[in-house]
């Protein structure tokens, strides 16, 4: 924690998984690091998230099919200054498209939320959420779809995606 070691521990015969129920929270790094056998293995780290400063959309690729038989799916994550994932983050966030694209459905995940599927608006949850689009019956070939998502107080994010012929 924080470069500071909180001690090894060995899994038992009947042991699920490891915990140190003794350590209290401190803003910063965990760094935890796997042996097996004795030798390293593996490492993973998560950092304290700051305030939401930036807006990111990631698509799952950079095209969509013609002609509405394809969905992509464009993920919004809400993060710090240094983009870190900003894990309690619910900003409002509001989708929109432009070029010859439509929004399919919006989601967070949030079991507790019922805002309609077809709403443009969404809470984020847990920093996340997601905009499901698709190609216009009138879309070309080539053409640009512009995903948009606005979050007040916040710059403008937005993600292109090209339209392009089905997989066979």
């Amino acid at each position: 924690m924080n470069g500071r070691s909180l001690r090894r521990k060995r899994k038992g015969p009947n042991t699920y998984r490891l915990r140190w129920d003794d350590v209290a929270y401190q803003p910063g790094e965990l760094r935890v690091v796997a042996y097996q056998h004795g030798k390293y293995w593996a490492e993973s780290r998560v950092r304290t998230a700051g305030p939401v400063a930036r807006v990111s959309l990631l698509p799952e690729r950079d095209s969509v099919a013609l002609a509405g038989s394809d969905l992509l799916y464009v993920t919004l994550v809400l993060s710090d200054r240094t983009g870190e994932p900003v894990p309690r983050a619910r900003n409002q966030v509001h989708f929109d498209v432009s070029g010859p694209g439509e929004i399919v459905a919006t989601d967070n995940g949030d079991p507790t939320d019922h805002t309609p599927f077809r709403f443009h608006d969404r809470n984020a949850f847990n920093g996340f959420c997601q905009v499901i689009v698709r190609a216009k019956a009138s879309a070309q070939l080539g053409q640009t779809i512009v995903v948009m998502a606005r979050v007040a107080g916040l710059p403008l994010a937005r993600a292109e995606i090209r339209t392009a012929n089905p997989s066979p």
